[in-house]
C-alpha cells in the first residue's frame, strides 16, 4: 500500500503527532484508511493500514530498532549466493517483522541483495544512525530532508513541507531540468533542502552529519561476445526468466489488476500471468478510434479475462489534471498521465496492479542502427544524452527551442542545460562506452526512466500497491545480454516471446504499427520507418491528415475541443503577474495558438508549463489541493 513517512534526530526525541501530521499530507491519507506508527527514542515512523490485508502493516519498532517499509520484498539473496525466500506475496505475515530479523541478521547490506519493488528506512537507535535504502531503479520514490541534527523522509515532497517554515526554498536548477529535460536529474526535487534517494543507494545519516551516499548496484551491458544475438534466442530466454518472476509478481489465488493495452508489454504479462492461473481484472482506456481501445479488449477476450473500456474525452484530461499534478509533486507531465483515470476507478476490494512498463523500452529510430555504422559522427556525448532523455527542449548546444523562455532567463537555462548535458555524458562509465547504444541505455535507465516511472507508479499508489515485472533484477540482468539491436528494438523480441506463448496473440496488430505482433522483422521496420515520417512531416505540415497511431490522441483533443483550449489558456495565460519570469508570456500566447492548430511537437512543454503553474499554486501559494 501507498506511503511512508518518517522523522529521526541524533539528539532529542521524534513525537508520533509530528510523523502523523506528515502522513496526513500523502496521498493515501486522503482516502479511508488509517495509519501504523511505530517509534523508539530518536525516530518515528507512518504508513497506511488496511485491517483487511496483513501484508499492509509496514512499521515496526523493536528494542530500540525502527523499520518501515514502502513497497514490497520478495527475496533476499544470502552473502553466499543463493536465494532465502522470505516474503510470498499475499501470503500472510508481517512485512516488517520479517524484515526486521534481516536488519538483526545482515544489518542494512540485505537491502543489497534484496529483490523486489522497495523504499526501506532502519533506525537503529543504539548506533543513533538511521539508514535510507532503495531498489535498484527506485520504483518507490523516497525524499528527505535534514535540518541539523534530525532528518526527515518520506515517499512524497509535501509531506516534508509540514515541517519547515514557509517560504520553502526553490531549487532553480531542478525546475530548470524539468522544463528543459522532462524530469528533474539527479536527485534533486524542486526544493532545494529536499532530495531524493537515488536508485540502487543506501544512504546513512548519524551524527547530524550531512547525509552519505553509497551506490551498490552499477548497471553493465554485456552485448559482445557470448551477447544473445538473435530475437528467437533472446525471446526464449525472456521467456523462461518472466515465468520465474510472474511467480513473485502474480501469485495464484489473489486478484490482480492489469491496465492493458494494445501494445506488447502488458499482452506478454497477461499471457504468462494467465498461463500459470493466476485471476486479472483487466482495463484498456483510449481516446475515440484508438487502437488501444479495440486491441486491448480482444487481447482479455482471447485469454478469457474480464475487462472494462473507457473512451476517454478530453473533458477526462481536464479532470485528472490538477490531481496528477498534486500526486506528484509537480515533477509529471499531467499529459502523461491518464493511468490516473484507470486509478480512481479500481473496485474496492484491489490489492496490486500488475505494471506493464518496460526496463528496456528502445529510445532510437530505426534507422539508428544503420547510422550509427555509415555515420558515427552523428552520435556525439550531448546528442546521446538528449536522445535518453523525454521530449527534451534544447539542442546539443543548449540552444532552446521553441524560443519561449523568459530573456532573463533563458542565459542561466543555457547554462544550466550544458553543464547537465556534460555531467550525463560523463556518467557514463568505461564498460558501457562501447556504443551509443550502451551509452542511450545507461543514461536512460539511470535518469529517465526511474524519474518517470516512479512517477507514473504514485498515481496507482494512491490506490494500490503495485509491481513491476519487467524491472526485477533477473529480467534487467538478462536483458544486459542482448546485443544492442535487440535492445533497441525490443518489440520484436516481445513479439516472438508472444508468438511462442500464445500465437493467437501474436496474430492481433500491435498498435503502434498496425500490424500483428510476430511479423518479419523487414516489416515491422519498414512500419517503424512509416511512423517516424508522419512524425516528422506531422512536425513541418501538421495538416497532412496522416497521424502515426497513439493511445490517446492530445493534438486532436487541444485542436478541436475549445473546453480543454480554455483550460490550458486559463491556467497558463491568467496567471498572476508574481511568478518568477521563466517564460515570456507573448511567446507562450503564440505557442498556443500554434498548438491549437495542430502544431502537436509543442504538447510536452505545454504540459510541463501547466504542471509547474498548478505546482506553484500548491506547493508555494499553498492552495487547497483538488478533491481525490
Amino acid at each position: 500500500m501507498p506511503g511512508l513517512a518518517g522523522q529521526a534526530a541524533t539528539h532529542g526525541t521524534v513525537g508520533d503527532q509530528t510523523v502523523r501530521g506528515m502522513a496526513a499530507r500523502l496521498a493515501f491519507s486522503r482516502l479511508a484508511h488509517t495509519l501504523d506508527i511505530a517509534s523508539a527514542e530518536g525516530a518515528a515512523m507512518a504508513c497506511d493500514a488496511d485491517a483487511q490485508d496483513a501484508l499492509s502493516h509496514r512499521v515496526i519498532a523493536d528494542d530500540g530498532v525502527v523499520l518501515g517499509i514502502d513497497g514490497e520484498i520478495f527475496s533476499v539473496a544470502d552473502p553466499e549466493g543463493a536465494t532465502s525466500e522470505l516474503l510470498v506475496p499475499g501470503s500472510p505475515g508481517h512485512p516488517a517483522a520479517d524484515l526486521m530479523k534481516l536488519y538483526r541478521r545482515f544489518g542494512i547490506e540485505f537491502a543489497a541483495r534484496a529483490r523486489g519493488h522497495f523504499a526501506l528506512a532502519v533506525w537503529d537507535g543504539p548506533a543513533e544512525t538511521l539508514f535510507l535504502a532503495s531498489d535498484r531503479f527506485g520504483m518507490r520514490p523516497l525524499y528527505y530532508r535534514q535540518h541539523g541534527a534530525s532528518i526527515a523522509f518520506a515517499s512524497e515532497v509535501k509531506a516534508l513541507l509540514t515541517l519547515a517554515p514557509a517560504p520553502h526554498p526553490v531549487d532553480e536548477q531542478g525546475i530548470c531540468d524539468y522544463i528543459l529535460f522532462g524530469i528533474p536529474l539527479c536527485n534533486r526535487s524542486f526544493f532545494a533542502d529536499i532530495q531524493c534517494v537515488p536508485p540502487a543507494s543506501i544512504l546513512t545519516f548519524r551524527n547530524g552529519r550531512p547525509p552519505a551516499m553509497r551506490r551498490y548496484w552499477e548497471l553493465e551491458f554485456h552485448g559482445g561476445p557470448g551477447a544473445l544475438r538473435s530475437v528467437d534466442a533472446a525471446a526464449r530466454a525472456l521467456k523462461t526468466t518472466l515465468q520465474d518472476v510472474m511467480e513473485e509478481a502474480a501469485p495464484q489465488g489473489q486478484t490482480l489488476e492489469l491496465p492493458i493495452s494494445g501494445g506488447l508489454d502488458t499482452r506478454c504479462i497477461a499471457t504468462l500471468a494467465v498461463a500459470r492461473g493466476s485471476a486479472l481484472r483487466t482495463y484498456s482506456i483510449g481516446s475515440a478510434y484508438s487502437e488501444d481501445l479495440r486491441v486491448g479488449p480482444l487481447v482479455a477476450q482471447q485469454l478469457g479475462l474480464p475487462n472494462h473500456a473507457w473512451t476517454l474525452t478530453p473533458r477526462d484530461f481536464i479532470e485528472w489534471t490538477e490531481e496528477a499534478v498534486y500526486l506528484t509533486d509537480g515533477m509529471y507531465n499531467p499529459i502523461d498521465s491518464p493511468i490516473l483515470f484507470i486509478a480512481r476507478r479500481l473496485p474496492g476490494d484491489a490489492r496490486v496492479v500488475l505494471d506493464g512498463a518496460s526496463s528496456f523500452d528502445g529510445r532510437f529510430r530505426f534507422l539508428d542502427p544503420l547510422l550509427f555504422r555509415l555515420l558515427p559522427s552523428l552520435y556525439p556525448d550531448a546528442q546521446m544524452a538528449l536522445k535518453a532523455l523525454v521530449a527534451p527542449l534544447v539542442q546539443p548546444g543548449g540552444e532552446t527551442s521553441p524560443r519561449v523562455l523568459h530573456p532573463g532567463y533563458e542565459p542561466f537555462a543555457r547554462e544550466h542545460a550544458l553543464a547537465a548535458l556534460r555531467a550525463l555524458a560523463e556518467s557514463v562509465p568505461a564498460a558501457n562506452q562501447a556504443n551509443p547504444f550502451d551509452r542511450v541505455d545507461f543514461i536512460d535507465l539511470r535518469n529517465r526512466l526511474p524519474r518517470c516511472n516512479i512517477m507514473g507508479s504514485v498515481l496507482l499508489r494512491s490506490r494500490c500497491e503495485v509491481r513491476h515485472p519487467f524491472f526485477d533484477p533477473r529480467v534487467v540482468d538478462l536483458v544486459t545480454r542482448f546485443r544492442p539491436f535487440l535492445r533497441a528494438k525490443e518489440k520484436l523480441v516481445l513479439g516472438r516471446l508472444i508468438h511462442m506463448a500464445a500465437p493467437q496473440l501474436a496474430a492481433l496488430v500491435y498498435e503502434r504499427t498496425g500490424i500483428p505482433a510476430d511479423s518479419h522483422i523487414a516489416r515491422h521496420l519498414l512500419a517503424y520507418g512509416k511512423t517516424a515520417l508522419l512524425r516528422g512531416t506531422g512536425r513541418f505540415l501538421p495538416a497532412t491528415g496522416a497521424k502515426p497511431r497513439v493511445a490517446i490522441d492530445f493534438g486532436a483533443w487541444v485542436q478541436h475541443d475549445p473546453s480543454l483550449q480554455r483550460f490550458i489558456r486559463a491556467i497558463l495565460l491568467d496567471a498572476p503577474a508574481d511568478r518568477p519570469p521563466r517564460f515570456r508570456r507573448d511567446a507562450v500566447d503564440t505557442l498556443l495558438k500554434h498548438l491549437f492548430t495542430g502544431h502537436t511537437a509543442h504538447l510536452p512543454l505545454v504540459g510541463r508549463m501547466i504542471s509547474l503553474e498548478l505546482w506553484h499554486r500548491y506547493f508555494l501559494e499553498h492552495q487547497p489541493p483538488p478533491p481525490s
